[in-house]
């Protein structure tokens, strides 16, 4: 009645080979003394297999099933085999799957910093330090626009100069737009965006002003084109580079003000550049009042209606979004 259980042949046929080499990795060092790497780290080993497998000669007999827009692909790689699989399952129960996230950047707390800047900034004027300048626009940004903050520094100055020019000739004064460009999440290849920001929100950030004032840092220096956030050879600032401004910042106002970031904070393992500022203008645009609809437009989930290529519901191919700043507007003006 049953299938014979052997003997087995003398080769891998169900994805072995593969399990060892996960089980290789996982015990690999983590990031951090003392740890090994995560689960979800390990598996990239998995994916890292699927590709060189569909490229060699053995992916050759894999077959695709496609109709419209969807694809299925039969492939003959042992990591999706049932034992694999089981095994993959077994290991995550085993090592668990724990993602922590960055610590969100309080609306108290982005109000202090961004007053700590503006102190040097009156002190210095123009002669403020570039790098604690841009450290303040990109804060600033970051959190009235909610973008991660490795997008933050994709801001074009030249074109950023061009429609602040077009908007102070229709005579508005109320809010600007922030084009982007770059890779981004969710989207294919090089693509544009354009963040309309409030000039200045409810909590009483003033991002245009911050950013007029880092266009005429640029300007002084004769830099008119290229990036908004840059290095001393005019190339695209890393987001890690602000890093020690913004980190030294928040371990300052530890010490002085335990009440915006108490003692037990870890401050270099906790507060993260890519996700903090983010995280702090969501939560607080929630606590505002913000509705989901204009939450998921300003952080682009689920659409990409501010970008290139519109994607989304039909509302969203259809809505002019230069014509519609008062709803766009709803987000950042909240903050």
């Amino acid at each position: 009645m049953f299938p014979p259980l052997g003997p087995w042949p003398l080769k891998d046929s169900c994805g072995l080979k593969n399990a060892l080499g996960l089980l290789s990795r996982s015990l690999e060092r983590g990031s951090k003394p003392g740890t090994t790497v995560k689960f979800d780290t390990a598996r990239k080993a998995c994916t890292a297999y699927n590709g060189v497998f569909e490229a060699s000669p053995h992916g050759g007999g894999s077959v695709t099933l496609a109709q419209e827009n969807k694809s299925y692909t039969l492939t003959h790689s042992p990591t999706w085999f049932p034992w694999y699989r089981s095994f993959m399952l077994g290991m995550s129960v085993r090592m668990g799957q724990v993602t922590k996230q960055d610590r969100a950047f309080s609306i108290e707390l982005v109000l202090e910093m961004m007053s700590r800047f503006e102190g040097e900034f009156l002190e210095a004027g123009a002669g403020m330090d570039l790098l604690r300048l841009q450290a303040a626009v990109w804060l600033v940004t970051s959190h009235t626009g909610s973008l991660r903050g490795f997008e933050t520094t994709k801001a074009l100055l030249h074109t950023l100069r061009r429609r602040l020019d077009e908007a102070s000739e229709r005579g508005v004064q109320d809010h600007y737009e922030l084009p982007l460009l770059g890779r981004f999440k969710a989207q294919k290849g090089e693509c544009c965006f354009v963040i309309p920001i409030a000039a200045e929100t409810a909590s009483g950030l003033c991002p245009l002003q911050w950013t007029k004032r880092l266009i005429l840092a640029w300007e002084q220096r004769g830099h008119r084109h290229g990036w908004l956030f840059r290095t001393s050879d005019n190339r695209q600032r890393k987001m890690a580079t602000l890093g020690p401004v913004i980190f030294e910042m928040l371990r300052d106002i530890q010490l002085t003000r335990p009440d915006l970031i108490p003692a037990s904070v870890n401050v270099d393992e906790d507060f993260g550049l890519a996700r903090s500022a983010r995280r702090g203008s969501t939560t607080h645009a929630r606590n505002q009042g913000v509705g989901k609809d204009d939450i998921d437009i300003q952080n682009r989930w689920r659409s990409g209606a501010q970008g290139q290529r519109v994607r989304g519901s039909m509302m969203d191919v259809y809505t002019a979004f230069e014509l519609a700043a008062p709803t766009l507007l709803c987000f950042s003006r909240a903050l």
